[in-house]
């Protein structure tokens, strides 16, 4: 009669023979590990290649920005230029409105007085 705890019975040897037995490998699956192998080279190169390409863009993204800020405080600049200028040409037009009404004014009075001085010059004659 065989003994309780036989190695054929026993759980431990039950649990060894599963641990230890190695796992079948099918030349069928050997391919589709290799191609897995490749397609995950392929994967992470062009993961490294877009990473490259976002670190270059967001450089170039941080000097556009960069050129946007400059060409705004430029901007700005040329139209507080603008604004002064536009008051000084309508400082300008106003003197010269001035000016203009001036000499015509002074016109007038050259022609009075040179009528009066004819006219005394004519009585005295």
């Amino acid at each position: 009669m065989p003994d309780e705890y036989s190695s054929a019975d026993t759980p431990s040897a039950t649990h060894a023979s599963k641990t230890f037995s190695k796992p079948d490998l099918h030349l069928s699956n050997v391919p589709l590990v290799a191609s897995l192998r490749r397609s995950l080279l392929s994967t992470n190169k062009e993961r490294n290649e877009l990473d490259d390409q976002h670190d270059l863009l967001q450089a170039q993204h941080a000097d556009l920005k960069s050129t946007c800020t400059t060409h705004e405080n430029e901007r700005r600049k040329v139209e507080r230029s603008v604004a002064v200028l536009q008051k000084k040409h309508g400082v300008a037009e106003s003197a010269e409105q001035t000016w203009s009404e001036s000499c015509k004014t002074a016109q007038r009075d050259a022609r009075k007085a040179r009528k009066a001085k004819e006219e005394r010059e004519c009585k005295r004659a």
